[in-house]
């Protein structure tokens, strides 16, 4: 465990404790920071490095300091003290952020929300001042710490970024917004046309704000411009009664994104009466093109009358060009809902079973799909009931089991 050293000259390195005595050593300088919030837990500690330059731009862009510190007396246009890190790959800690292991403790955290973000914004300017192709300027990891982090405003992933945690059962976002805000996390920045590759990674969010009762179209995570490979891979979201995940239309739509081992589970229904439901988890709704998604498990509320008249969905998918490989569902009454809004699209499922309490693993809702394509293969149940319901006009397709199947 290091311990506190007062400003010293150790082997051609200062050691200090604080930014703020780093601002005041001399131009040329090289500190080792050692401030920790938390004697055993990582914190804003590292090597800096005088650089000679205008950092201006880059100490405004860095306010939480994780990577930029001004000297107290030499101008930013001279120079400044530089984090000597990988460019691509960010701790959340340098800019302060904390972390908790017991999420059922009254949050004693600050709200982490704007260090997020600040980060996040930092990461994806350029970083890399001698860099001299835009393609590697900008863009990058922002790795979280062990434990939960706390944030209560909405989080913005920028184009490039990822945030990444240690796994879903080591780290993650608890977020804690009011039902005033529509997004908790929103992949891709709301004035960017194409957010291209950005998301995240390896991690739980955990919604612990949201009710069963508000507005159908608020989401724990959401992203309508996460272009060309963006998008969520081995994430865990619980909510309870927001969407957790959404992909909808926007600026040209969510366009080649990549779902990967995405498990939510929305237990809202424990809240509402019977006939009632809370959000679909996951929607890929209309306009979204060309998405990918893999190995996903939802999981509705054990308390769900599926069967009394509930409309519990695990998955909707609007139009566009849609394939899913291994889904499964337990706990709601349809795990698939194909309920296109334009007459175009195509939807695949190559393998999806239902567990317990299913009403229905794949439906389709909507007459405009007629002209549509859905092709389904291996697709089982556990239990009673159906594989697949066809409610267009005209349609008496009840299946209990599929092996392979295309319509129309």
């Amino acid at each position: 465990m290091l311990t506190r050293v007062p400003a010293s000259m150790i082997s051609g390195f200062f050691v200090v404790s604080t930014r703020t005595e780093m601002a005041k050593l001399p131009a040329g300088s090289v500190a080792y920071l050692t401030e920790r919030y938390h004697p055993d837990l990582p914190g804003r500690e590292g090597i800096f490095v005088w650089r000679e330059g205008d950092f201006t731009a880059f100490v405004a862009a860095d306010p939480y300091q994780g990577v930029c510190v001004a000297h107290e007396t030499i101008p930013a246009s001279i120079g400044a003290f530089i984090r000597d890190h990988d460019k691509g790959r960010c701790h959340a800690e340098w800019w302060g952020v904390r972390s908790v292991y017991d999420t059922e403790v009254d949050y004693l955290l600050q709200d982490d929300s704007a260090r997020l973000n600040s980060a996040m914004a930092y990461i994806e300017s350029p970083v890399e001042w001698e860099s001299v192709h835009f393609m590697f300027e900008r863009g990058g990891e922002l790795l979280l710490p062990r434990g939960f982090t706390y944030a209560t405003a909405e989080i913005h992933i920028p184009a490039g970024v990822y945030i990444e945690g240690n796994g879903t059962q080591s780290s993650g976002i608890v977020t804690s917004c009011s039902n005033d805000v529509v997004h908790n996390i929103f992949i891709g920045r709301k004035d960017q046309v194409a957010s291209f590759s950005c998301g995240l990674r390896n991690l739980c969010v955990k919604d612990v704000q949201g009710r069963a009762d508000v507005a159908r179209d608020v989401d724990v995570v959401y992203t309508e411009a996460a272009q060309h490979t963006g998008g969520v891979d081995n994430v865990l979201i619980y909510s309870g009664g927001r969407t957790c995940f959404r992909a909808n239309a926007g600026y040209g739509g969510a366009t080649y994104l990549t779902v990967k081992n995405l498990e939510t589970a929305n237990f809202g229904a424990s809240q509402l009466p019977e006939g009632t439901q809370a959000n679909p988890q996951v929607v890929l709704n209309y306009s979204s093109a060309m998405i990918y998604a893999e190995n996903m498990v939802t999981q509705g509320s054990s308390e769900a009358e599926y069967a009394g008249g509930s409309t519990a969905k695990g998955c909707v998918v609007g139009s566009g060009y849609v394939t899913f490989r291994n889904y499964h569902v337990e706990q709601v009454a349809t795990g698939i809902e194909v309920n296109v809004k334009t007459a175009y699209g195509h939807v695949r499922v190559e393998g999806a079973t239902g567990g317990t309490n299913v009403g229905a693993v794949i439906s389709c809702q909507s007459d405009a799909f007629a002209t549509a394509a859905i092709q389904l293969e291996n697709i089982r149940k556990n239990d009673a009931n159906y594989t697949y319901r066809d409610f267009r006009a005209g349609k008496t397709s009840y299946t209990t089991d599929i092996v392979a199947f295309t319509t129309p």
